[in-house]
């Protein structure tokens, strides 16, 4: 048992341990104490302002913690007020010959389905006529049959849709007191951030601390990479589309493309919510010519980002291209859609602790170079 290599599969498998008691831990840590988890995280991304603050303007602490976050709690609730604002504004005035458009298409839908239903009544009402009585009866037990099967679905669906309904509304106190612990604890780790740190340091190895020191600037300067990228693809998705609608002639084009901006942010969703709709409605509607524009438009919007996301991405990640999309793929293949939106969390996570030296370190401790 004094061999080397008895000795490193024991480091190794040591740390296996450790890693997989780590990562339980911080599941139910997060299960449990999700509150505090983010109110940690705020107060560390505004520390530089609240320095900026006690220091240069001579503010008391607890002042300059709680106007920086006041601003920041205006600046978002402002951010939703005007995504809201600009989306009713979208709404009514896109609402304003939806009546009317909406009229023309359910009338030609009927006037379709009214076309098919008297071709196919026909139909029945002659096979109806060439059958036996005894089939008959048979017949009208099947379609009894299949009448209360579809009772029943209407029924489990009405019943489900109300279930997550009121599971949503009993969830919303638990939603509220989050967070208000959450903004509260803000406050208190904000104000007392050097005090935190200071037992931080006295609780920590020297080693550790200081390879740990290293983590937050990573993901600190990989964040506002990814976040740097993502508003770029926004950037260039809204000119697309808003050279698209006023090639096309669409009017108010401005609150359209607003709109498409916001619902762009979301992952693998994006401006498919407005345009896949539309051009349906169009061309039920008969508009052929704007529903190929509008076609085209979704198409080009959406090779455009997926040319552009993996190389964006990936000079902001410090990998290349072809691991990220390996990276995504894999993601897609374990875990489906979810897979796809935690991968690229996953690969920070990963070019973090390699660019920390974390994996340098483990390989030391594995093979004996060094003692943790």
């Amino acid at each position: 048992m004094n061999s080397p290599l008895y000795s490193r599969v024991f480091r190794f498998l040591l740390l296996l341990v450790s890693l997989i008691g780590f990562l339980y831990a911080g599941f139910f840590t997060w299960r449990y104490l999700a509150p505090f988890i983010i109110a940690l995280f705020i107060s560390w991304s505004v520390q530089p302002f609240v320095n900026l603050l006690h220091v240069r303007f001579h503010l008391p602490r607890s002042l300059a913690s709680l106007f920086i976050l006041v601003l920041l709690g205006s600046l978002i609730v402002s951010l939703i007020l005007l995504v809201i604002v600009e989306a009713i504004n979208g709404i009514q005035i896109i609402g304003k010959d939806i009546p009317i458009k909406v009229e023309k298409l359910v009338s030609h839908v009927i006037e379709q389905l009214a076309s098919i239903l008297i071709q196919a009544t026909r139909g029945l009402e002659t096979w109806l006529n060439s059958l036996e009585l005894s089939n008959h009866f048979s017949l009208e037990d099947t379609l009894s049959l299949i009448q209360i099967k579809i009772s029943e679905l209407s029924s489990a669906f009405i019943d489900s849709l109300f279930g997550a309904l009121s599971t949503g509304l009993a969830s919303l106190p638990m939603s509220m007191t989050s967070i208000i612990v959450a903004a509260l604890a803000t406050f208190f780790f904000t104000k007392d951030w050097d005090k935190l740190h200071s037992v931080w340091n006295t609780l920590t190895p020297d080693f550790f601390r200081d390879t740990a020191g290293l983590i937050p600037k990573q993901v600190k300067e990989t964040m506002a990479g990814v976040v740097k990228a993502q508003a770029t693809l926004v950037l260039i998705s809204s000119l697309l589309i808003w050279v698209g609608l006023s090639i096309l002639g669409i009017e108010h084009t401005l609150s359209i493309t607003m709109v498409a901006a916001v619902v762009d942010v979301i992952p693998y969703i994006g401006t498919g919510v407005i345009f896949i709709p539309w051009a349906l409605f169009e061309f039920f509607q008969g508009n052929f010519p704007l529903t190929i524009g509008l076609c085209i438009l979704y198409m080009i919007v959406v090779l455009t980002r997926q040319v552009l996301e993996p190389k964006l991405l990936a000079s902001h990640f410090g990998v290349h291209p072809v691991f990220l999309l390996m990276g995504l793929f894999l993601g897609f293949q374990l875990l489906g859609v979810y897979g796809m939106v935690l991968s690229p969390f996953i690969i920070v996570c990963i070019k973090t602790l390699h660019s920390s030296g974390v994996f340098h370190l483990a390989i030391d401790f594995i093979m004996g170079r060094t003692r943790i």
